[in-house]
């Protein structure tokens, strides 16, 4: 699951997976990641600046469908900050209270 861009753990997934250097990655992605959650720019733009402002031996989106792949939903308590991620076809879930999120996951088979 992702909230306020990507998080930390699926960022070192896909280092792993697409065999990028961490360190080089990190010093971009510090310099981006504020920009990037509050949508001053957007995802294909922080990717430009942080993966794709090379040549890279996979496309763009082998690397979009592995960041946000079926099992992906964003959660956030704001409908605004959710539409990016709809627009990048990500499942969205607008979180007022806990018990809303769990009822969501619920439905999305998620074990809470």
């Amino acid at each position: 699951m992702l909230t306020n861009a990507w998080g930390r753990s699926q960022r070192e997934r896909a280092l792993g997976q697409f065999r990028l250097d961490e360190a080089e990655f990190l010093d971009r992605h510090e310099m981006l990641v504020s920009s990037l959650e509050r949508s001053k720019i957007g995802f294909d733009e922080y990717l430009d600046r942080t993966i794709f402002y090379r040549p890279r031996p996979f496309a763009r989106e082998v690397f979009k469908d592995y960041v946000f792949s079926p099992d992906c939903c964003f959660i956030d308590d704001r409908a605004l900050n959710l539409e990016p991620a709809r627009q990048l076809g990500m499942h969205t879930i607008e979180m007022p209270d806990v018990e809303q999120l769990r009822r969501e996951l619920r439905k999305l088979e998620v074990e809470i």
